[in-house]
């Protein structure tokens, strides 16, 4: 099966080449043959540039549907690749797979190939797979979610939904994720609507402790450290991306210090930090302060601890989903 999606991508563009061509072959003019008119000898210079210009716009047109291919078809490398490394080697965490794909196209790059304007696709991909693997049973679900997360990755781009916005690619690999389980039969939306509710009054009973301070170690351990961890791997992240890294290779590397140094939820926490850190002006000083980036992991960290933990088990990119929320709450602030 993946050797047939991977032949069916590539076959597309040949085949709508091959289309193009015989339609354009197909054409005859007769009435060109003759050569009793005198301005009949101009008439083979015009037609050589209109072919010179048809062969052009082939070319483009093949170069756009191989450009259209390459990006789903790394989506769906992302997911599998992330299911086979959880499948194979014992992870620490599921996030080890994206951090390690993401590390791995940084060296690529290095190698001289151009896979930099990729990068975002894989990562997304890899979100996507770090969903349960009770989801993703066989490689062949991974090729199904892969391609749903294919197909909304390439939605977002088109439509471009929250372009430049840090967690977008978490997002979308929650949206992917959701589906696949839902297609799947796992997820009971309206069980999933009541834990929801039910969990409610915790939520605010929760705030309201940590607003009255009534227990510094329950409020340390809810919002205060997780917070400070986010914030840590989001000014990190920021200031990898002013030395010059791409926002998936500054949170890569700056993430591999959470899941492998720190390890736990803070560990989590600190590397969904640089999803804030991924933002597209993160990378200029004079357009995003560092205090900023606090403001959005603190507001992502409440978005998490609140509703991220007990909503949609086993779904795959909700810390990056976490990530957005703070990011588009802290533009709305600063407006």
């Amino acid at each position: 099966m993946r050797v047939l999606s991977l032949l069916l991508l590539l076959l597309v563009p040949s085949v709508l080449s091959f289309t193009f061509s015989s339609v354009s072959s197909s054409r005859t003019f007769p009435a060109l043959t003759s050569r009793s008119d005198p301005h009949c000898r101009s008439i083979p210079v015009i037609i050589q540039h209109k072919n010179v210009h048809k062969n052009s716009f082939k070319t483009e047109l093949k170069a756009i549907q191989l450009k259209d291919a390459i990006r789903p078809a790394v989506v769906v490398g992302g997911t599998m690749g992330a299911y086979g490394l959880r499948s194979t080697f014992n992870l620490p965490s599921p996030l080890s797979a994206p951090i390690l794909l993401g590390s791995l196209s940084y060296l690529l790059i290095n190698l001289n190939l151009p896979l930099q304007s990729h990068q975002p696709s894989l990562y997304c991909g890899a979100f996507a797979g770090t969903s349960a693997m009770s989801l993703m049973s066989t490689p062949l679900n991974s090729i199904y979610l892969g391609l749903i997360a294919a197909a909304l990755f390439e939605a977002f781009e088109r439509f471009k939904l929250f372009t430049g916005k840090g967690g977008r690619l978490g997002m979308c690999a929650t949206m992917s994720s959701t589906v696949f389980t839902a297609v799947r039969g796992r997820l009971a939306l309206g069980s999933e609507l009541k834990a929801f509710i039910k969990s409610i009054p915790c939520s605010t009973n929760a705030a309201f402790a940590v607003a009255t301070q009534a227990t510094v170690v329950g409020a340390g351990g809810a919002l205060v450290m997780p917070g400070l961890a986010a914030s840590a791997g989001a000014v990190l992240c920021t200031l990898m991306r002013r030395r010059g890294f791409s926002p998936v290779t500054a949170s890569s590397l700056v993430g591999s210090l959470g899941i492998w140094g720190i390890g736990g939820p803070l560990g989590a926490l600190f590397y969904a930090g640089t999803f804030v850190g991924m933002s597209a002006d993160a990378a200029s000083v004079e357009t995003r302060s560092l205090k900023g980036q606090v403001v959005a992991a603190g507001v992502m960290t409440v978005i998490f601890q609140v509703l991220g933990r007990g909503f949609l088990g086993g779904v795959g990119g909700k810390l990056g989903a976490a990530a957005l929320g703070g990011v588009l709450v802290r533009d709305s602030l600063e407006k």
